[in-house]
């Protein structure tokens, strides 16, 4: 999926000429073939990039992290809490070189390449709907639930629009309350910004600087200190190791699943690979490989596309699965099979 902006820079069109369904639908080869064309909705890095969103988010997506921001200020000392209570389990990644990538997967992802990081932190599963109802309650942010349509889902008309609000309504909250039997699952329905506003909320609270993984540092937690593997666990994807679509027929009757559900990789890390795409921090860019960094990168410094990670329930296409894939969306983009789960510096 390539970006392109026209003469007059007044359109971003995403085409997905060679792109499988988005994440909200059947992942499979059977390519949705359009071209999304956003007009006065650009989602370029003027309207989200980096820190700025602070400043620009209110503007753009209305309930957001302004919201957290105002709600720290208004809180003040009184928000602390137990730092034991509100932080997830957390697996330490020990520092070192890892090979990053892979040569024999799709442009994006050559070359392979080796990076050095220093050790972090990485939480064992993703954000679940218990933990993120907390942030929710706490400050008044909107809860998930099908708002306005992404660029991924309207660009594909009428059709697309109900089954994404159809197929989605099982993962709606009601009256900010999330759905009783999917406590334990990893939350779902949130944008990037989204992520990012948990992160602000939860540093805060807990006293704690937490924040989205970038992708080197998810690539290197995924593949659990195995080089040259193609997914979490080695080169082979087994139903048993990974929540994902088997058959594209019984779609309608699958779903997340439970997080530890499946077994954890040599980090001790869960659903790396399968049940929800995550949302990483860097901008997409298809050539940043060839340039990269060798110590710690964090992606290009602006952008038109964010980056999903791992795959989901909703993934036919294997392709998906494996530790070196690179999903680019705009980041307007949620569904109900995309989550995120948080990192931070030891």
């Amino acid at each position: 999926m390539t970006p392109r902006r026209n003469a007059d820079d007044t359109a971003l069109e995403i085409a997905f000429a060679d792109e499988p369904f988005p994440p909200f639908l059947e992942e499979t080869d059977e390519a949705l073939r359009d071209v999304a064309v956003a007009d006065e909705r650009k989602v370029g890095a003027r309207e989200i990039h980096g820190h700025s969103l602070w400043q620009t988010g209110h503007r753009y997506f209305g309930w957001d992290v302004v919201c957290v921001h105002s709600w720290l200020l208004f809180c003040g000392a009184d928000c602390l809490m137990d730092s034991a209570d509100l932080l997830p389990e957390f697996a330490l990644i020990p520092s070192g070189e890892f090979v990053m990538g892979a040569d024999d997967a799709d442009e994006d992802e050559r070359p392979a390449h080796r990076v050095q990081l220093d050790d972090f932190l990485v939480a064992v599963h993703p954000v679940t709907n218990a933990e993120y109802a907390r942030f929710v309650g706490e400050t008044g942010y909107r809860a998930p639930a099908i708002y306005e349509l992404p660029l991924v889902v309207t660009a594909g008309g009428a059709e697309r629009e109900n089954t994404f609000r159809s197929a989605g309504q099982p993962y709606v909250w009601i009256d900010s309350e999330p759905p009783a039997n999917r406590l334990d699952h990893p939350v779902t329905l949130v944008r990037w910004d989204d992520a990012v506003a948990y992160c602000a909320w939860l540093s805060a609270a807990s006293g704690k600087p937490v924040r989205l993984p970038t992708e080197a540092e998810w690539e290197k937690a995924a593949r659990g200190g195995l080089e040259g593997k193609r997914y979490p666990w080695g080169d082979n994807l087994e139903r048993n190791l990974a929540n994902f679509l088997v058959d594209p027929s019984l779609k309608d009757s699958q779903g997340t699943t439970r997080c530890r559900t499946y077994p954890a990789n040599a980090y001790g890390l869960f659903d790396m690979s399968g049940n929800v795409w995550e949302w990483v921090y860097d901008w997409h860019s298809p050539s940043y490989y060839a340039a990269s960094p060798y110590k710690a990168p964090a992606g290009p410094r602006e952008g038109t596309l964010r980056v999903l990670r791992g795959g989901s329930w909703l993934s036919a296409d294997m392709r998906m699965l494996s530790c070196s894939h690179r999903h680019k969306v705009p980041p307007d983009t949620y569904s109900y099979g995309i989550g995120f789960r948080i990192a931070a510096d030891v």
